[in-house]
């Protein structure tokens, strides 16, 4: 059955609020909350924000999404390679990450493969459209709403980022 959301909202309303944050910040903002494990392939994350010069904040959540992370740290260093971490951030773990959906446009989730897709589900129910990879059951936990890529086909997250931002950016400037 759909998500029932926690913000009684329909999707074009979400997107306003999105794009009046977007008009007010100028940037566009992503989070992705994943503890730092080779399936939740940060990697692929890395990699498209290096692809679009760090234009936007990616806001990594989760365990082991620290500085501390000497792996992650080689990880960024070998990835990175036409930008800077400037618009990276590696924030950790936290208690009230449900509470940090609304600061973003868009939740990433660029998974090889996913059980149950819990951070796909709240975010959901808290107004937090996602552009992951189609594994598991994301579509579903997501009823249905969110840009979804084949998972570790790096082409199709460029197009569904590219698409993503555009619906977000109409009317913003």
């Amino acid at each position: 059955p759909p998500i029932e959301p926690k913000i009684k909202k329909n999707f074009e309303e979400i997107m306003k609020i999105k794009r009046v944050r977007r008009k007010e910040s100028k940037i566009l903002k992503i989070i992705m909350a994943a503890r730092f494990d080779p399936v939740k392939n940060h990697k692929l994350a890395l990699k498209l924000f290096d692809y679009f010069n760090g234009e936007f904040i990616l806001d990594f959540y989760g365990n082991g999404m620290n500085y501390e992370n000497l792996e992650l740290k080689t990880l960024i260093k070998k990835t990175l390679v036409n930008s800077n971490d400037s618009n990276l951030g590696l924030k950790g773990e936290v208690d009230d990450l449900l509470s940090k959906f609304l600061d973003y446009d868009y939740i990433l989730l660029t998974s090889t493969q996913e059980g149950l897709p819990i951070t796909i589900i709240e975010a959901s129910q808290n107004a937090l459209i996602p552009i992951a990879s189609n594994v598991g059951d994301t579509i579903n936990a997501a009823s249905g709403y969110g840009f979804f890529f084949e998972s570790n086909i790096f082409p199709d997250l460029v197009e569904k980022f590219k698409k993503a931002r555009l619906i977000l950016d109409q009317d913003c400037y």
